[in-house]
């Protein structure tokens, strides 16, 4: 996976990234996906999207009513007693009452390929965001993780030893050792590449933290709605 963070940066914006905004940005995935393990359909931004005919997409878990209904109301704890209250069944009742009021998401995009979910995760990433990755200090990054609200949660303010630990990692890893350090701070790319422009209908889940945090619960045994999707003109099935 590591592989495709430059070639999507490079698809998006024209351009290889600085090895330090590289680091960065795989740590930010880390962080959002559980190591890529609550990735679904390639979507490693959990972008969501008004459904339609000219989109791939999957829904939530907390879409289908009748069948969050019929999740157990207590689960086993550890085989004593009465178990304990169903909190995912709590939560999924919860986010779909959000859904109905349009507070929370009911169809996330679906990608065909590691690389293009990336490349248009990269879109939604905060100019001061890609500065900050730049520098190489995790702490600048974890700053403008938070304060430019692309993740305002408090777990997100105090984020710097995540990012830092992940960094570390990655450089021993030597992922991204055959590309170039960051010579001087780096500006914000152009958000939309020559050929990449936005979709309107496309846009990010209401906090990526927050939706990695419940999405990294599913597994991909999830259900695509049959017949609901179709294929987005311009991207490689």
């Amino acid at each position: 996976m590591a592989a495709a963070v430059p070639a999507a940066y490079a698809r998006r914006f024209g351009q290889q990234p600085d090895r330090e905004t590289a680091e960065l940005l795989l740590a930010l995935l880390f962080i959002e996906n559980d190591h890529g393990r609550a990735v679904i359909e390639h979507n490693w931004g959990n972008l969501s999207v008004t459904a339609g005919p000219t989109v791939d997409y999957w829904r939530p878990p907390w879409f289908d009513l009748e069948k969050v209904e019929a999740m157990p109301d207590n689960v086993s704890a550890d085989g004593f007693g009465q178990g304990k209250t169903n909190d995912k069944k709590k939560r999924y009742l919860e986010l779909h009452q959000r859904m109905l009021d349009g507070k929370a998401p009911s169809a996330f995009r679906a990608f065909p390929d590691d690389e293009t979910g990336i490349a248009a995760w990269l879109g939604a990433v905060k100019p001061s965001m890609y500065d900050a990755a730049a520098t190489g200090d995790p702490t600048r990054f974890a700053a403008a993780y938070w304060s430019s609200g692309y993740c305002p949660d408090e777990a997100c303010k105090n984020s710097a030893p995540s990012f830092a630990k992940l960094q570390k990692e990655i450089r021993s890893a030597g992922y991204f050792a055959a590309l170039e350090p960051a010579k001087k701070k780096q500006g914000c790319p152009e958000v939309h590449a020559p050929g990449h422009p936005a979709r309107p209908e496309e846009r990010a889940g209401l906090w990526f933290w927050a939706w990695g945090q419940l999405l990294r619960r599913r597994t991909r045994s999830h259900v695509r709605e049959a017949g609901a999707v179709s294929h987005q003109p311009g991207e490689a099935r």
